[in-house]
């Protein structure tokens, strides 16, 4: 207000106005001093900066003299809203400081005609005090906004900093790994509370003590060590056994970082320990367990034998040194004929990462030259960062043999000719054989899982169940003559033998019975008995003394008459 009412002072003008651009809202504000206020004007004080046509004049540091509006052949929405205050003639003077286009200096009046060159001049130095003034309000207003902005963002800053330090003291507090924070000299700076339960000091007791006097640890931090953590060479790790106050020794690794100062020395050691006590309890009793395991186990890599435990030793009977040493051309020599090639195509999916049939089965020929049955079981692994195979090894060559023997015995049970039937002590049949199914007619499916009594008639039912308990009694049972219904109904008579099963702590777990069909014999010794008594019987119809003798002079028989006269002469005559 006071240059443009020194402006009037010196050049004549109705209405003179400033207008200051606002780029990023699009809009110029607009101060106005006459004889009419800025209210009349439509947007309340502010223009759209669409509005000036001529925009890029004035950026370019042009000026508008207008000596008529109304003989403007296309007036813009300022030119007609001028015309509309009565105005006929005005100057538009750009406002710029340093290249920049500050707003407008608008000077009018409502006489036409064109200014002079002395007030345009006039009017020119006034613009550039106006935007001098104007530039340094500016100026002075973006210095504050700019100020308040870093007041603001300090303290958005420091109140995150706060958090962070808060948020960074309860993950310190609450970590489950000892922390120790030391000085470069060693000296304790800060314990965690983990660290300070463990090592049953507070922070404020610990703080400045060299940390050799605070734990009781492996490593000595003294002397040439301080010198190295000095520069730089405090031990990334190590591990040592923290005593508690209670008595027990507890193993503790160790992780450090040092935090490097500005100038590129230590300024604070961070150490980091982990309780490996369990870990390292579980991995003790692995390695025993590993150590005293029964089965073998067999690490392989590279095709080299690089872990063995004594029971792998103990199968092949070479010493696990033995077989570090050994090429792989050699283990495959040992590798029976037969079994070399798909032992060696499964070792080599393995290693390529494939899938394959974790268990297989091959010969080995010992160290003394015995070869022996191996069960393994193999499957792909990690050791050291590297793809590895490791079997588990079990020497069940005993177990053959005996799978062959069960074989042998049981085409020897398929094969016989008598009934040999397995059942439990309770009576259920668990085993039958073909001669089983030829004497009785009942198939094994169809005698398998069944009580034993079912064979009995009628009125032998309770003799199965007595038979059962002699032999739980541990009583053997040798040709015992009975009777058994075959499937067809018919009745058979059978010769028993059964005999207790017991496991390998003597203990009776089962009955074997071993029935023979005497049928037929009985049949024949029948027969002979009958044949015998009809001899017999014509003999003792003779009238006459009859003895018949062997070859040797034995008296073989006898009829009554010759048994009579025997008596009366007291056995004078019985032998010639």
């Amino acid at each position: 207000p006071i240059a443009l009412a020194h402006l009037g002072e010196l050049v004549a003008w109705d209405r003179a106005s400033v207008l200051i651009f606002d780029e990023p809202a699009g809009e110029a504000l607009f101060l106005e001093s006459g004889g009419r206020g800025a209210s009349e004007l439509a947007g309340a004080g502010r223009l759209p900066l669409a509005e000036f046509r001529q925009l890029g004049r004035f950026q370019a540091g042009e000026l508008r003299m207008v000596e008529d509006v109304t003989t403007l052949p296309e007036p813009g929405p300022i030119d007609r809203r001028l015309r509309g205050l009565d105005i006929r003639a005005y100057a538009n003077v750009p406002l710029m400081v340093r290249g920049e286009l500050l707003g407008l200096l608008n000077v009018a009046r409502k006489r036409a005609g064109a200014f002079a060159p002395e007030e345009v001049e006039l009017i020119r130095a006034v613009a550039g005090r106006l935007a001098a003034a104007l530039w340094q309000n500016q100026l002075f207003e973006r210095l504050q906004q700019h100020a308040r902005l870093l007041e603001e963002q300090v303290r958005e800053r420091t109140e995150a900093l706060r958090h962070q330090c808060d948020f960074l003291d309860a993950v310190f507090d609450t970590a489950g790994a000892l922390i120790v924070v030391l000085d470069r000299e060693g000296r304790v700076v800060r314990l965690n509370r983990t660290a300070e339960e463990a090592i049953g000091l507070s922070t404020a007791l610990a703080r400045e003590r060299p940390i050799w006097e605070v734990l009781p640890l492996e490593i000595e931090l003294t002397g040439g060590l301080i010198g190295e953590i000095r520069q730089g060479a405090f031990p990334e790790a190590f591990k040592s056994i923290l005593c508690t106050d209670c008595g027990e020794c507890r193993f503790v690794e160790w992780s450090n970082t040092t935090l490097i100062d500005g100038e590129g020395g230590v300024a604070y050691i961070v150490a980091v320990g982990m309780d490996s006590t369990e870990r390292r309890r579980a991995e003790e009793a692995y390695q025993r367990l590993v150590e005293e395991s029964l089965q073998g186990l067999l690490i392989l890599q590279d095709y080299r034998v690089i872990f063995a435990n004594p029971a792998f030793a103990a199968i092949t009977g070479y010493a696990a040194e033995t077989f570090y040493r050994l090429e792989w051309p050699v283990v495959l020599a040992n590798i029976h004929p037969r079994d070399r090639v798909s032992f060696q195509e499964r070792l080599a999916s393995l290693f390529r990462g494939e899938a394959s049939t974790p268990r297989f089965e091959f010969r080995f020929r010992r160290a003394d030259g015995e070869w022996r049955w191996v069960e393994s079981y193999l499957r792909p692994i990690e050791y050291d960062g590297a793809p590895a195979v490791q079997a588990t090894c079990t020497d069940h060559t005993e177990r053959r043999q005996m799978q062959e023997a069960s074989r042998r015995l049981a085409a020897i049970v398929n094969s016989s000719d008598d009934a040999i039937i397995g059942k439990t002590l309770s009576g259920t049949i668990t085993n039958w054989n073909r001669g089983a199914t030829r004497i009785y007619g009942y198939s094994e499916a169809e005698a398998l899982g069944r009580h034993v009594s079912f064979l009995a008639p009628p009125d032998r039912q309770r003799e199965a169940v007595e038979l059962l308990g002699r032999l739980q009694a541990g009583e053997r049972i040798e040709q015992y003559e009975t009777v058994r219904r075959h499937r067809d109904g018919r009745m058979i008579t059978v010769s028993l033998t059964l005999s207790p099963i017991e496991d390998e702590g003597g203990d009776v777990v089962g009955v074997a019975t071993i029935a023979r069909d005497v049928t037929a014999r009985k049949a024949v010794e029948a027969a002979l008995r009958a044949r015998e008594a009809f001899n017999q019987a014509i003999l003792d119809s003779l009238p006459v003394h009859v003895a018949v003798l062997d070859a040797q002079g034995q008296m073989e028989a006898v009829n009554q008459a010759w048994q009579a006269f025997a008596s009366e002469t007291k056995g004078e005559y019985q032998a010639c």
